[in-house]
């Protein structure tokens, strides 16, 4: 029994076909938007604070961060979300909301939030970073260096010396 091919359908959103008669999903980290696309870089990069698996059809297809909040970030391209480094902050495509008081009385930069985190940054001088959010060093203590990981920062202020929150 011989089988044949009798139609022809467009390459479907999230695949892309080379013209051998065989679709192929379009990669991880890239996206196919439109039917009919022939080339394995689909309609292009995942954009960045979001990642998009293999047939992917959305350029923003999974927001970065709708799990793990500010413990990760992606790059545009990304595949999956990263992990934010110790000692850095991750930081949204939306703007910057302004720097909001927390509970423990220290303040986080609102831009470290939920989803959509794009990038990672040092931490600044003056504060300190926890699983990618930024908070200013505990009122009594100093942070002269980038990348602090504790509340403490760099130490307590020597006597005679005053050091006020950041």
């Amino acid at each position: 029994v011989e089988l044949s091919r009798n139609g022809v359908e467009e390459c479907p959103k999230g695949y892309w076909c080379p013209g051998d008669g065989e679709g192929q999903p379009c990669p991880t980290g890239r996206y196919g938007s439109t039917m009919g696309l022939s080339s394995a870089s689909c309609s292009g990069r995942c954009d960045a604070g979001y990642y998009c698996p293999l047939a992917s059809t959305s350029a923003r297809e999974i927001a970065c961060g709708h799990k793990d909040g500010a413990k990760v970030f992606c790059p545009a391209g990304s595949t999956d979300p990263q992990k934010v480094h110790p000692g850095y902050y991750s930081v949204s495509v939306d703007p910057p909301l302004p720097l909001m008081r927390k509970s423990t009385g220290n303040l986080i930069d609102a831009d470290t939030g939920g989803a959509n985190q794009a990038s990672e940054r040092k931490c600044p001088p003056g504060s300190y970073c926890v699983e990618g959010r930024r908070f200013l060093c505990r009122k009594g203590f100093f942070g002269a260096n980038f990348g602090l990981t504790k509340d403490t920062c760099d130490g307590s202020c020597q006597d005679g010396h005053y050091c006020p929150q950041g």
